[in-house]
C-alpha cells in the first residue's frame, strides 16, 4: 500500500471517515513544533553544576607545577628527604582503596 496522505479506508466504513487528504505534518506551536518539543532535554542545576565541574578538571593540569618546582629545588640542595613508613603507608592506602 503507498502512502500518499489519503485515509485509505473506503467512505462510510469506519463513522466519521471520508477520503479527504490527511495532514500528517507535525503541528505548529508558535515557533516550535509538537515534535520538535517532544524531542527536547531539560538539564536540572545540579547537571549543569557537574558538567562546569567535570570541565575545571579537564582544564587544570595533572600536575602541579609548583610542587614539583619546590620539590626538584629541594632535592638540589639536599634537603629533600623521604619518609619511608609514610610512603608505605600510602601505597597500602591506595591499593585498599581499589
Amino acid at each position: 500500500m503507498k502512502i500518499d496522505g489519503m485515509d485509505p479506508r473506503l467512505p462510510g466504513t469506519t463513522p466519521g471517515a471520508t477520503n479527504a487528504p490527511v495532514d500528517a505534518r507535525p503541528q505548529t506551536v508558535g515557533q516550535d513544533t509538537v515534535a520538535q518539543r517532544a524531542d527536547a532535554v531539560a538539564i536540572t542545576t545540579e547537571g549543569q553544576a557537574l558538567n562546569d565541574a567535570a570541565e575545571r578538571i579537564e582544564q587544570t593540569p595533572e600536575v602541579n607545577q609548583a610542587r614539583v618546582d619546590a620539590v626538584r629545588a629541594a632535592l638540589e640542595r639536599g634537603e629533600y628527604t623521604v619518609d619511608a613508613t609514610r610512603v608505605a603507608e600510602r601505597i597500602l592506602e591506595i591499593e585498599d582503596a581499589l
